[in-house]
């Protein structure tokens, strides 16, 4: 609202286009009010949502790398948003399918069943992953170099018979460390 259409309003000269049918001007101005207040308060959920992120990942400076870690954990969180919403989906659908007919009925129950299960697997196949995808591409990447530089960097490793027990070795201590990862150990 720019100066003039304040003075015009407070001054009973004019009207917003946006105010209510019988709402009073104070009424206007609180709900405005409010409005701006839900506002700043999702700019702040916004600020602490990415302030978390960046200590989460340790982040220091304001490059271009600590908003592409922001980004990227955004989208990550829109993919499991709507991942979780396919759960919703799915209940909505069983409650819409519930009945308790039987004969020509039940069977006819059992084929819109069988629709709705197919609509439902449709609509799971529609919801794209990227950011998840990218993650997961990366950390693959990151363990296919890491092994790549290990063997290089390995002086027992000098014929194919030192190298299978190397891997042998390399994956067992792998397979020790996903499952400290997974028990919510470091290393």
């Amino acid at each position: 609202m720019q100066l003039f259409e304040m003075q015009g309003l407070l001054a009973g000269k004019c009207l917003p286009g946006d105010m209510k049918v019988n709402e009073s001007l104070a009424e206007y101005l609180l709900r405005k009010l409010e409005d701006r207040n839900e506002l700043e308060r999702q700019l702040s959920a916004k600020t602490i949502s990415e302030q978390n992120i960046i200590n989460a990942f340790g982040i220091s400076g304001e490059g271009a790398h600590s908003k592409l870690v922001i980004e990227y954990v955004h989208g990550l969180v829109a993919e499991n948003k709507a991942l979780k919403s396919f759960g919703n989906k799915l209940d909505e659908m069983h409650n819409d399918l519930n009945g308790s007919g039987t004969g020509i009925q039940g069977g006819a129950e059992v084929a819109c069943q069988q629709v709705a299960l197919e609509a439902a697997m449709e609509e799971f196949d529609a919801i794209k992953t990227p950011a998840t995808d990218d993650a997961i591409a990366e950390i693959k990447s990151e363990e296919a170099q890491t092994m790549y530089e290990s063997i290089l960097d390995n002086p027992s490793v000098y014929d194919m018979e030192s190298l299978v027990d190397y891997l042998e070795s390399y994956a067992e201590n792998k397979k020790s460390f996903a499952a400290n990862l997974r028990a919510g150990r470091k290393g």
